[in-house]
């Protein structure tokens, strides 16, 4: 939780208020968090597994790691996420029907 300090001054026409936001524990934490993606990236390289999210309400991927990408033959850095029927027009053509109705298009 960062920590706030803080300080006042009120003394005639010079009238301030001051603080300061120590961010440290923050940091830290986004360090950890950055470190721990990178594990992941490489464990999924190295097993040729990847991962996904997909909100079925929108009906679009909301993410797709670099792994997945390169699972379905995409290149990773195409800047956008692949189309449903793009990932699907993957499978095989008697698996494509099913994975379809999974999806609820």
């Amino acid at each position: 939780m960062p920590v706030v300090t803080g300080a006042a001054q009120l003394e005639g026409k010079n009238q301030g208020i001051g603080f300061a936001l120590d961010l440290t524990a923050r940091k830290h934490v986004e360090q950890a968090l950055r470190q721990s993606e990178a594990y992941l990236a490489e464990a999924q390289r190295l097993t040729h597994t990847g991962s996904w999210a997909y909100n079925y309400v929108r009906g679009e991927y909301t993410y797709c790691s670099d792994e997945q990408f390169r699972l379905y033959g995409l290149d990773p850095g195409r800047g956008r996420l692949p189309e449903l029927e793009e990932t699907v027009s993957l499978y095989h053509p008697e698996d494509r029907e099913r994975m379809l109705d999974l999806s609820d298009r």
